[in-house]
């Protein structure tokens, strides 16, 4: 009887341990959570040195985003009691920012290191984390020990597990990240040509057109995506859209916001018959009045009956 009594006793500070682990988690992601939101908060990027402690700051706060996903995840796996082996050997929240650090560079390639800002920080492969195991001094080394670990392949899954964790968490949109970031450039480079479309007057450019769910709408230059942006926001329906840029950077801010060019150069672009849009509607580049070239330009390539809407 008193065998049994113990092992109730034995069961509960099993159970209790499990229990503080998830509230020391659960509260340190909660704390992560509100630090992370006041990181990633709009900040004025008016000038360069604005713009790089805003991208700084929200450097650090995807950080935490990363660390608090982790966080929410171990938590939920100990309360459900689904969580599985390595990862029930961590019981600490250094040891899960520690193990995050490296699980976020986890096999990444070297446009993904450059895309998600982690410069001076090399990707980390299974070999080298099995190589860092039998160098007790590393980080590796010591978080190997201290999580009592049977051998390098348990590390190795582990921090397998950890990546995987992060990059299904969804908790960071890479392609919003980066399309920040362009825009933000954008906006302090002096483009030949560009001038950005304010939303007012993209809809009082728009209102001229009428515009419908059968129309074929075409913006020729459409820089970074403010006329499209508005077309999208106010006709759902309207999925024929046509658009382009030249320049790379604005072209790159069109393909990441979802939309599609067609071309880099509007003169180079000779769309046939069924392809002719019914509905233009654009804020053409004005450097050597080159304004005057897209409006030949654009009423050749409008379809029979359409309408033309443009600033000049």
């Amino acid at each position: 009887m008193a065998r049994r009594n113990n092992r109730q006793t034995t069961q509960e500070k099993i159970e209790a341990a499990r229990q503080k682990r998830v509230t020391i988690f659960c509260t340190k992601a909660e704390t992560l959570g509100t630090k992370a939101k006041a990181k990633l908060g709009d900040r004025d990027m008016g000038t360069w040195r604005k713009f790089n402690q805003a991208m700084s700051a929200r450097k650090d706060g995807l950080a935490l985003l990363r660390l608090q996903a982790v966080l929410n995840n171990l938590a939920d796996g100990l309360t459900a009691n689904t969580l599985e082996y390595p990862l029930t050997a961590i019981a600490k929240v250094n040891q899960v920012e520690e193990l995050v650090s490296i699980a976020a560079r986890l096999d990444l390639a070297p446009e993904a290191i450059k895309r998600r800002d982690l410069q001076g920080k090399a990707p980390w492969t299974s070999s080298e984390i099995t190589t860092d195991c039998d160098r007790p001094d590393s980080t590796i080394g010591e978080l190997y020990t201290t999580l009592g670990l049977a051998s390098s392949v348990e590390m190795v899954t582990l921090i397998r597990q950890l990546h995987d964790i992060i990059e299904n968490s969804g908790c960071i949109d890479w392609n919003a990240e980066e399309l920040l970031r362009l825009r933000g450039e954008v906006g302090l480079q002096k483009i030949p040509g560009f001038v950005p479309t304010p939303p007012d007057l993209a809809d009082e450019l728009l209102d001229w057109l009428c515009l419908d769910a059968s129309d074929r709408f075409l913006d020729p230059a459409a820089g970074d995506g403010a006329i499209l942006e508005r077309v999208r926001l106010q006709y759902p329906a309207l999925k024929r859209i046509q658009c382009g840029e030249i320049n790379s950077d604005l072209n790159q801010i069109l393909r990441l916001a979802g939309f599609e060019p067609e071309y880099r150069d509007y003169f180079d672009w000779h769309p046939s018959n069924d392809e002719r849009p019914n509905k233009i509607g654009a804020n053409p580049p004005f450097e050597g009045m080159e304004d005057i070239d897209f409006v030949y330009n654009m009423w050749d390539d409008l379809a029979p009956g359409g309408r033309l809407s443009t600033f000049m």
